[in-house]
């Protein structure tokens, strides 16, 4: 029980050290308000630049998954990666897989003779 009273910063003056009332409690939310702590918001499109720089990686490879990109882009709106959940990433699964995307996907459109 100690142990989540001090995680929480709930400790009583007893068992408290001298420093612990000189730090910040844990649950204080830092200022992030300010121009110098504000961080971009990263989208996915930023993830996939930087996965194609590292490595050699084929053209074929590289076009598939910018496809993919694009479709994530054009069916969620791009929400920033911070955004995500795992709803969001079975949504968009559900979407892509669903049968009229998938039937005829890399199948020539002229009849067969």
């Amino acid at each position: 029980m100690l142990r989540v009273d001090i995680l929480r910063g709930e400790v009583n003056a007893q068992r408290a050290s001298p420093t612990a009332a000189r730090r910040p409690a844990l649950d204080a939310a830092p200022n992030v308000s300010s121009p110098a702590c504000a961080v971009p918001p990263v989208y996915l499109r930023d993830v996939f630049d930087k996965w194609v720089e590292p490595k050699a990686r084929t053209a074929d490879s590289i076009a598939a998954c910018g496809r993919a990109v694009a479709h994530y882009e054009a069916q969620t709106g791009n929400p920033p990666l911070a955004a995500l959940n795992r709803a969001a990433g079975l949504a968009f699964r559900t979407w892509l897989q669903q049968p009229e995307r998938v039937a005829g996907a890399g199948q020539s459109r002229q009849p067969v003779v």
